[in-house]
């Protein structure tokens, strides 16, 4: 990637010759923005699935989700006009946008999934991998909605009559994106990310780290956080005791009751039925009560 590399000719009637070298020059950082807020808005949507149901996760997950979709197709586009520059990185970052478009579940998400697929075909078609575009291109005939205009054109393409421009300037249209200022547009809306928006208390500790390595310490520290969680609780009419997540006060489910936190003292080897989940003193030895995650 280089300012002298040549323009390709379908770039442009998309925007000036200055824009599209400044776009070769900038875009790889442009890519790297959009990636960061689309794999937060996918990764948040896979842990609180999972039951990491945590406020930040909760109030980020939202906005995340609101923002992608208000610039998904910018993202789209910009990942394509960076084809030709590198289509592995193209391939890359097309399919972060699948997987986020995936994770979203409004309908009208069907016309960007589609077009994903088309243009991972191209990108396939530049790395000379015909049956991975065949695949992708038949992929797209499945999502485009039969009442789309986009449907009949991808019956086309599976014999590859639409060209690329045609394709970039028919998603252009549905988007309401005018083609001149496709490049201002695409760099305004990746300076307005700000990757401080979406973070919790957790990664706000680290500096410069991958995609792929906060994922790993993502869940290892909730996963952590939720264990921490866990603790014994003692009905202390029936004395059924039961482990727990629920910090709320919670009713025992054979006298219905309501339970308290039980601590167990290691010197005495006795379960102490207490009203907080705090450092608690054995009444019988003095030494602090230790908390456990199961009933021995």
């Amino acid at each position: 990637m280089g300012e002298q590399s040549p323009i390709s000719d379908w770039k442009l009637s998309f925007g000036t010759i200055d824009q599209i070298r400044s776009f070769e020059k900038e875009g790889q950082s442009y890519l790297h923005k959009f990636s960061e807020l689309f794999y937060w808005c996918h990764k948040l949507s896979h842990v609180v699935k999972k039951g990491h149901n945590t406020d930040v996760l909760v109030k980020n997950l939202a906005k995340i989700n609101r923002d992608c979709r208000n610039i998904m197709h910018f993202y789209l586009f910009s990942a394509v006009f960076f084809m030709d520059i590198d289509a592995h990185i193209t391939l890359e970052h097309l399919n972060r946008i699948r997987d986020v478009i995936t994770e979203m579940t409004e309908t009208d998400q069907a016309i960007g999934n589609g077009l994903t697929q088309i243009f991972l075909a191209f990108t396939f078609k530049v790395l000379g991998q015909d049956s991975s575009r065949n695949r992708a291109v038949q992929s797209a005939v499945e999502i485009f909605p039969p009442s789309s205009r986009f449907a009949g054109l991808t019956q086309k393409q599976l014999q590859q009559e639409t060209s690329l421009t045609e394709w970039i300037t028919m998603g252009m249209k549905y988007y309401n994106i005018p083609e001149k200022n496709l490049f201002p547009l695409i760099q305004e809306k990746a300076e307005k990310i700000d990757e401080k928006d979406f973070q919790d208390d957790f990664r706000s500790d680290l500096n410069d780290i991958s995609v792929e390595d906060y994922e790993k310490k993502f869940l290892e520290h909730y996963t952590k956080q939720k264990k921490m969680k866990l603790h014994v609780r003692r009905c202390s009419k029936c004395t059924y005791f039961m482990t727990s997540e629920d910090i709320t006060e919670k009713r025992c489910p054979r006298c219905n009751a309501p339970m308290n936190f039980a601590l167990y003292c290691s010197t005495c080897g006795i379960w102490y039925t207490v009203k907080t989940h705090r450092k608690y003193v054995c009444p019988t030895c003095g030494i602090f009560l230790e908390k456990k995650e199961r009933i021995e």
